[in-house]
């Protein structure tokens, strides 16, 4: 999956040189905040693992925070 979000970041990257930067960050924005990790069930705290961690790795997407803040630290 990390390769998956190397390339939503270089989307969002030709976005905004496309665009412009604040097209961009308010496309995103207007995205649905449906990529906060969820919590998975407590069964995973018996082997010492983080739900959050564990659902982070399976995501397809990164954090629209993450998307938004990028393009401005590159």
């Amino acid at each position: 999956m990390r390769f998956s979000r190397r390339r939503k970041f270089k989307a969002d990257t030709g976005g905004a040189q496309l665009a412009g930067q604040q097209k961009r960050i308010k496309a995103l924005k207007a995205l649905p905040r449906t990529s906060a990790p969820k919590t998975m069930s407590n069964e995973w705290a018996a082997f010492g693992i983080n739900g959050r961690y564990i659902s982070r790795l399976f995501q397809s997407h990164p954090p629209l925070a993450e998307r938004i803040a990028a393009p401005r630290n590159t």
